[in-house]
């Protein structure tokens, strides 16, 4: 993601939320880069590199931070979870309802 983009997410995720602009840039820093680890993830099972165990073994503690993280942001704040690596592996959910897909699922976060 570009530093714009990062800006451009900031601004609309800090529309829904009252923590500090610090804060809120590293919570979506951190979203961003579980967004990456789980799309590696994806990426491993689907060439058959991890089997089902594996990959939910590997996957559960990155969406707890995820969720927890979605908690620290504030009500209303969640996650979808895509397991396709052919696209984004996470999509933020924010209280505005503000999607920017095509699915209306959330934020994509890459």
């Amino acid at each position: 993601m570009k530093p714009q983009d990062l800006v451009a997410l900031g601004i609309v995720v800090g529309r829904d939320t009252t923590i500090p602009k610090t804060e809120l840039a590293y919570r979506l820093v951190s979203l961003l880069r579980d967004a990456r680890r789980l799309h590696r993830l994806d990426v491993l099972y689907a060439n058959d590199d991890l089997d089902g165990d594996q990959h939910d073994h590997r996957k559960r503690p990155i969406e707890r931070r995820i969720a927890r993280t979605c908690e620290e942001l504030g009500c209303g704040f969640g996650f979808v979870r895509n397991q396709d690596p052919r696209g984004a592996s996470l999509y933020l959910t924010i209280p505005s309802g503000f999607t920017d897909d095509w699915g209306n699922r959330g934020i994509t976060l890459y």
